[in-house]
């Protein structure tokens, strides 16, 4: 895991970077939401324990943004931008532990 957390401080990672949505996404409203969130976690995965999920939560309460899993089993982290109904906004970036 320490290579992974390495390569995701390494890759310089910007919350409010529009460069990794989708062309449909609203790239105002996406920056809006994300100034409006706070981050919840961690969580562990009911399905896949080895998983523990940070989230973006707006002000009423949807995970809507970002979405940050440890993946301890894989020693990888991925960083996932999508809506509260899980649907992809972006492309997900993956770091893994190789060096």
């Amino acid at each position: 895991m320490p290579n992974a957390m390495f390569n995701f401080d390494k890759s310089d990672c910007k919350l409010h970077d529009t460069s990794k949505l989708f062309s449909g996404v609203g790239k105002d409203i996406w920056v809006q939401r994300i100034n409006e969130s706070r981050w919840y976690g961690p969580y562990v995965h009911k399905n896949y324990p080895q998983y523990f999920l940070f989230f973006t939560a707006t002000h009423s309460g949807l995970f809507d943004g970002l979405k940050l899993v440890l993946d301890f089993k894989e020693k990888a982290i991925m960083l996932f931008y999508q809506n509260h109904e899980r649907i992809p906004l972006g492309q997900t970036q993956k770091f893994s532990n190789l060096s």
